[in-house]
């Protein structure tokens, strides 16, 4: 796009009341985003996330940056979900909790299911990191259609890797037990692909089955974020990504922010530029070759609605 992301949104000012909820919002991108919606006028923002009291602080932010903003007259509404996504249940006892904001014309999802290994299996039997990077991406806006609390025009972004393939996944074994015999990095990096499939095949599915609802998934690249997880990497990973942290390669929570805003107001623009999968630059973006397979898609979507069960 030939235009300045940053500049279209410091020049965007709502002027109807608007509900936006960010999950995974008390660092990183999801923080970010959450300020420079407050700073364009949205009415009322809910965090959701672990902790609380880095939950207000993001909301005290929120606060103060609409203070100087124009549009809406009044003051900021917020409120801090606590949640724990890393669980089925977890993450539909937060969906029922935000229902009650209904209506969400908002909904931005950065939370970060970080792969570990070895592989730690919550109570349902999922790689808790799945369940949080994956699933719950699925279940929180599944149930909040369900419920009524996304209106006919939401926008709905999932930040999180896109277009990365795993020949052979199966939707049986979404957690890859199965993988056993890889090396700790072909382990990561079979997770981390796993998850790219999984979301560009269900996004790819709620574009179809529910076209009045604006989804996209974007790719934040590298991002230079305040509480980089960089020992969540496995060696030489690890290394090798702090120096790159000190390149222009790293790009700020803020440039994510103002991309995932931009995305938020401008859906219809940002679809006939990019499409629904977008990079970091603004630039289109296809599913890998596994999300792409409409079989694969069909037994994803089947198997995801039974979880959800």
């Amino acid at each position: 796009m030939s235009f300045d992301v940053a500049a279209a949104v410091a020049s965007a000012h709502l002027t109807t009341p608007k509900t936006a909820v960010l999950v995974g919002a008390t660092t990183g991108i999801g923080a970010a985003t959450a300020r420079t919606f407050s700073s364009v006028g949205v009415a009322r923002i809910i965090v959701v996330g672990r902790d609380a009291e880095r939950g207000e602080q993001v909301l005290a932010a929120c606060r103060a940056a609409a203070a100087g903003a124009d549009g809406i007259q009044g003051d900021l509404g917020t409120r801090f979900v606590p949640a724990d996504l890393s669980t089925r249940a977890g993450a539909l006892l937060c969906a029922r909790d935000l229902a009650t904001e209904s209506p969400i014309h908002y909904l931005i999802m950065c939370q970060n299911g970080v792969p570990r290994i070895p592989l730690q299996l919550n109570e349902d039997g999922d790689v808790s990191s799945f369940a949080v990077q994956a699933l719950s991406r699925f279940l929180l806006p599944q149930a909040l259609i369900s419920a009524g609390a996304l209106p006919p025009d939401a926008v709905v972004i999932s930040v999180a890797n896109v277009g990365k393939t795993l020949a052979g996944l199966s939707v049986d074994d979404l957690s890859l037990k199965s993988m056993s015999a890889r090396t700790n990095l072909g382990a990561w990096m079979a997770q981390s692909a796993r998850d790219s499939c999984v979301l560009d095949g269900f996004i790819t599915e709620q574009i179809a089955r529910y076209p009045s609802i604006k989804w996209f998934h974007v790719f934040p690249g590298l991002v230079a974020s305040e509480r980089f997880q960089y020992d969540a990497f496995p060696f030489p990973m690890n290394w090798l990504i702090r120096p790159l942290m000190y390149t222009p390669m790293a790009k700020s929570t803020q440039s994510l922010a103002n991309l995932v805003v931009y995305i938020a107001l401008e859906p219809d623009k940002t679809a006939e530029a990019a499409g629904n999968f977008v990079g970091p630059s603004m630039n289109a973006l296809k599913p890998g070759a596994w999300a792409s397979d409409p079989a694969n898609r069909a037994a994803l979507w089947t198997k995801l609605e039974a979880m959800a069960a």
